[in-house]
């Protein structure tokens, strides 16, 4: 399954596209335009998320792609099948 969508880091510096693709259960890879690739890794059971950006590592905290997947994962975001 492939998922295309767009971030908004902020409103003054634009769009950026993003698109995940599912590697298997709970794993996905997450590609944007500027060519940075990060794996989300999903846990339904204790409803958790880990990225292995930069952001996420640091903070311990949700990210951008995160977030993007959650909310494709809810359905809010168009998903390519």
């Amino acid at each position: 399954m492939h998922i295309r969508g767009v971030v908004r880091e902020k409103p003054e510096e634009g769009e950026e596209e993003v698109k995940a693709e599912k590697v298997s259960d709970g794993v996905y890879v997450v590609h944007s335009d500027s060519g940075s690739e990060y794996t989300v890794f999903y846990n339904p059971r204790l409803r958790r998320f880990v990225c292995t950006c930069p952001d996420y590592v640091y903070r311990l905290r949700p990210c951008k792609h995160i977030y993007f997947l959650a909310k494709t994962l809810r359905g809010g975001v168009h998903a390519d099948t």
